[in-house]
């Protein structure tokens, strides 16, 4: 017995309600906390040396407050050149 692939239609209309939830989608904020981004700076200034896995881990991309995210791209920069950060170079 052969079976035939079973058309259901309405595949353009199927596209149009797929670019609109995404067009939904992307207007919507994602979860964030700022707190928790204020943590994971805080935690780079106390423990230098947990930096190599943050920096594995996340990016600059992955903050959503731009102040935070170069806060992040400094410290990885000095890491990466082998210098140390503190408090003072955060600000």
């Amino acid at each position: 017995m052969v079976r035939r692939k079973e058309s259901f239609g309405g595949g353009d209309q199927r596209q149009e309600n797929l670019v609109s939830l995404e067009a939904k989608l992307a207007e919507q904020k994602l979860p964030h906390s700022l707190e928790a981004e204020g943590s994971v700076l805080g935690a780079l200034l106390v423990d230098c040396k947990s930096a190599a896995g943050v920096f594995q881990l996340l990016s600059a991309e992955d903050f959503y407050s731009p102040r935070h995210a170069r806060i992040f791209t400094t410290f990885q920069g000095l890491y990466d050149s082998h210098s140390t950060f503190d408090e003072v170079m955060a600000n």
